[in-house]
């Protein structure tokens, strides 16, 4: 018993085989490999344009290659292009298209057009049917559906390979030049503070008074002033007691400093130093008074 499904089919394959002959007259044709197939299985769109369709003399490619729009055939949600080659064949230009789908029902594969100059060419709406003949749960593979070629990606493939050798190259052009473009900044410069132990305040009132001593008996040096033997009392106890005493008067050592370190006694003994020093006096006086102020002085102090 023949249904309406069968009359589609046969109406549709005498349709498209009416309008491959129609088209192969005009020199331009389209066929389809297989107008019924399965989810998954590939059928294949072949479109021939002769260059004598176009032109009585020789087409200049070059100068006018030809422009295909195929939006719609790549956009269709249906029909899914797997793999799309080009080829020139003498004087005939052949497009092929791997197409699948993987839904269940007839669909149409969109028109592609070809331009060629001024000349258009299109094909036609051509019906596909996927129907299966499987159980829901049989998922095995055919055998009959044909091995299909998986594209190689050369742009992918092409960046790795130009990529790798360029970071190689510059790698090294840093390394070696890289130095040039480096920001010089100065290194900071640390100065070692050599701190030395502090002087024992006794031991340098012994060495003051020392030198005071060498040159009272040395002629060839510059003679001694009360005033220095004054001065050295005073920074002595500058060094003892870390408080500006060089600045105070011999009233405020005597009230400032405390009984311990003989304030009023050497109060005394600095009001002796300017008395003397403000007194007439010779020059062995003065030399006998300078020798009994050092010793007074050492008794006091040390």
């Amino acid at each position: 018993m023949t249904t309406s499904k069968d009359w589609y089919i046969f109406f549709a394959s005498a349709a498209l085989l009416v309008c491959s002959l129609g088209l192969a007259v005009g020199k331009f044709s389209f066929t389809i490999s297989r107008w019924q197939i399965e989810p998954g299985q590939t059928t294949r769109l072949e479109i021939e344009l002769p260059l004598s369709a176009v032109s009585d003399t020789p087409w200049d490619l070059e100068q006018f290659p030809p422009q295909v729009n195929d939006e719609l055939l790549t956009n269709s949600k249906a029909i899914v292009v797997l793999e799309t080659n080009y080829e020139q064949s003498g004087e005939v230009l052949k497009w092929q298209y791997h197409l699948t789908g993987h839904h269940l029902g007839t669909f149409a594969i969109p028109p592609v057009e070809i331009r060629l100059g001024p000349h258009t060419f299109s094909t036609e709406n051509i019906p596909v049917s996927i129907e299966t003949t499987r159980e829901k749960e049989d998922f095995h593979l055919r055998e009959e559906y044909g091995e299909l070629s998986v594209p190689f990606v050369w742009k992918k493939w092409f960046n790795l390979i130009f990529l790798i050798p360029l970071c190689l190259i510059g790698f090294w052009l840093w390394k070696r030049y890289g130095h040039f473009l480096r920001i010089k900044r100065p290194h900071p410069s640390f100065q070692r503070i050599v701190v030395l132990p502090a002087e024992n305040p006794k031991q340098w009132l012994k060495r003051q008074i020392a030198r005071i001593r060498k040159r009272q008996h040395d002629k060839t040096l510059p003679p001694v002033l009360i005033d220095e033997l004054s001065d050295v009392v005073r920074e002595y106890y500058a060094r003892t007691t870390h408080m500006p005493v060089q600045s105070w008067t011999t009233t405020e050592m005597s009230q400032r400093l405390d009984e311990q370190s003989k304030a009023n006694e050497v109060a005394r003994f600095l009001r002796k130093c300017d008395e003397f020093k403000y007194a007439p006096n010779t020059e062995d006086n003065y030399l006998l008074t300078l020798d009994t102020s050092v010793s007074e002085c050492e008794r006091i102090l040390l």
